[in-house]
This record gives structure tokens, sequence and C-alpha cells, in this order.
């Protein structure tokens, strides 16, 4: 993944998000940091690229959902055992946790949509038992949480209730795809009904309305509901040095209320939900 710092008006190359988000938290006197992910067009691949680089970095982490995600069956405990939790934990330094929707049926190519290594025996989950959570808690120092929706549509706006953020979350990523963009509203924004001032659902998707989709429904939004919430917002799918420059112009829209945003593009054997 490629990734880039946006801050007013200067894009800088970064190597490593984690340290990035680290570093805006500051000095915690106690708990995990807690980092969410929601929004639309990659967030499921930017919450592995953290856990990648939480674990090169030595930082136990759990991975889980507050909504639906889909985990591999070999790094998680699906059916609440703490202890077996706890035991990964500490041996792998990572663990997924969540508990099997009743109604999931496996469907061919689903494995692809996790990372490599973790391919093979994919699960849709939905958020694990909060006993669970709040044992693994006490050992980790990272807790990732995918934290709404969007059915693999590039671009969206949320519902009321969302995003559903745990009362201990430091930071959002608010995510949006920049793949959306010249697409028609149907084809590409989940819940575009109800897109602050209305938007046709033929109407082609442009920069002001990811710009607003992040800002109002986000970046300014969100640390009202939750005021000790950070919340960044990520330009995804930044895959030509134009979709970059639009990128900026959108985040120069959206993230004034923001420490800083952030632009990524994937790399191809990355490219999971996009």
């Amino acid at each position: 993944m490629n990734v880039w710092k946006y801050c007013n008006g200067n894009s800088r190359k970064v190597n490593n998000i984690l340290e990035l988000l680290l570093e805006q938290a500051g000095e915690r006197k106690s708990g995990p940091l807690v980092i969410a992910a929601a929004g639309a067009g990659g967030k499921t691949s930017l919450l592995w690229r953290l856990a990648q680089e939480a674990r090169a970095l030595g930082i136990r982490t759990v991975l889980g959902t507050t909504t639906h995600m889909l985990l591999p069956e070999r790094a998680s405990v699906l059916d609440g055992d703490a202890g077996r939790a706890a035991e990964i934990l500490e041996r792998d330094g990572f663990v997924c946790i969540g508990t099997p929707c009743p109604d999931w049926k496996k469907k061919e190519g689903q494995d692809r949509q996790l990372p490599p290594g973790m391919q093979g025996g994919a699960v849709k989950c939905q958020k694990a038992p909060e006993p669970l959570r709040e044992l693994l808690k006490e050992r980790a120092e990272l807790i990732l949480e995918e934290a709404d929706g969007s059915r693999r549509l590039p671009s969206k706006f949320p519902r009321e209730d969302e995003p559903v953020l745990s009362e201990d979350t430091d930071i959002l990523l608010a995510v949006m795809g920049l793949s959306s963009l010249g697409k028609t509203v149907k084809d590409a924004f989940q819940r575009y009904e109800l897109y602050p001032g209305g938007i046709q659902e033929q109407e082609a998707i442009r920069p002001e309305h990811l710009a607003e989709a992040l800002r109002s429904g986000y970046v300014a939004r969100v640390p009202q509901l939750h005021r000790s919430v950070t919340v960044i917002p990520v330009l995804n799918q930044a895959d030509t040095p134009a979709l970059i420059s639009q990128a900026e112009a959108i985040l120069d829209l959206a993230a004034q209320e923001a420490p800083y945003g952030l632009i990524t593009h994937l790399l191809p054997e990355e490219c999971r939900d996009r």
C-alpha cells in the first residue's frame, strides 16, 4: 500500500500508517488504542494493513467488528472461548474475534477477500461477545474494529445509527473510494438517499459528493456524538497521479476539521475489498 499524509495543502509519503496514528493518539495512561474504520472502498484492507504493521512492531492486536465482517477461521476465535483467544494473542500477538452470522452461507470467491496467508475458511461474523472483548482488552495493546458496511460499493453516506463505535474508540478512519468518481450514484453510492440536500440516482459522482459525504457524514458529525473520537478521512484507490490530485482537492473540502487526511493506493496483491 502506498500512503500519503495530506495536511495544509501538502502531501508527504509515509511508510507506516500505524506509527502516524500512534503519534496522533499520544501517550496513553492505560488500555489499548482502539481504531475503527468506517465508510466504503477499502476499509477492510486498511484494517488488515494496520494489523500487519502492528505485528511487525510487536504490538499485541485484536481485530473484530461492531457490525459485520469476513474473518478467517485460522486466526479467529468464533465461539467466545476467552481462554483460547487469550492464548492465541499471547502466542501470536494477533487474534480475530467475532460471532458467526446465523444466516451466512459461504459464496465462491469470498476467501479472496482475505489477506495472503489467511485464505481458506472465510466466515462472515458479527460482533464478538462483550465479555470476550473485555478480557482481551486487558491483554491487547491495539484493537481494530470495522464499524459499518457498504455492500462492497466504493462510496456511501451513513445512516443515523452509523458508524457503530465502541465506547472506548479513540480514532475513526473514514474511508471513501475514488473508483466511484464518474460512476452513477445508483451504481456506486450506498444510501445516496440520505445525502444532504439530495442527489439523483442517475447523476455522476463528483469529487464534491465524496467530500460532503466525508465531511457531514463522518468528520464533522462523529465528534459531536463521540467527543473523544478523532476522525481521520481516508481517500483510497488513488491509483494514478490524477486521482491523487483529486483526493487532495476532496480533502481540502472534507478535512478542515480533521488533523490531517490520508491518501492510499493498494498494491495489486492487497486489492481485496478495494
